[in-house]
C-alpha cells in the first residue's frame, strides 16, 4: 500500500487558503499539462471511476518540492458557486484561470 504524500514524511500544509489552492491548481497545469479535475485529487473517486493510474501523481505529491496536493474537498471549500453558494471544485479551478474539465 502507497503512503499518501500527506502522511509521507513530506511538509504538511496545514492551511489550504484560497491562494494556495489557485497555486497548486496552477502548478497541476503545469507539470501535466491541464488542470487537475476532481480524480485528480481524490483517490477513491479515482478507483470509483476506474482511473486508478491517477493516483501515484496524487500521492507523489509535487515531484520537486514533495509538497502534497490538496484534497478535492480542501481544494473546493473556500471557492462557493455563485448560484448554490456549496463548494465547488469547478469554481477553484475557474479561480486559477482554466476552464474545468466536463463531467
Amino acid at each position: 500500500m502507497t503512503t499518501p504524500a500527506t502522511t509521507a514524511g513530506r511538509r504538511r500544509q496545514t492551511k489550504w487558503t484560497r491562494e494556495a489552492v489557485i497555486t497548486a491548481i496552477k502548478r497541476w497545469n503545469e507539470l501535466y499539462g491541464e488542470p487537475p479535475c476532481s480524480a485528480d485529487w481524490n483517490p477513491s473517486l479515482c478507483r470509483w471511476r476506474a482511473q486508478e493510474w491517477r493516483i501515484p501523481r496524487y500521492r507523489a505529491g509535487d515531484p520537486d518540492t514533495g509538497e502534497p496536493w490538496p484534497s478535492t474537498n480542501t481544494a473546493k471549500n473556500p471557492f462557493p458557486h455563485p448560484k448554490s453558494g456549496k463548494p465547488s471544485f469547478d469554481e477553484a479551478v475557474r479561480a486559477a484561470g482554466f476552464v474545468p474539465h466536463k463531467p
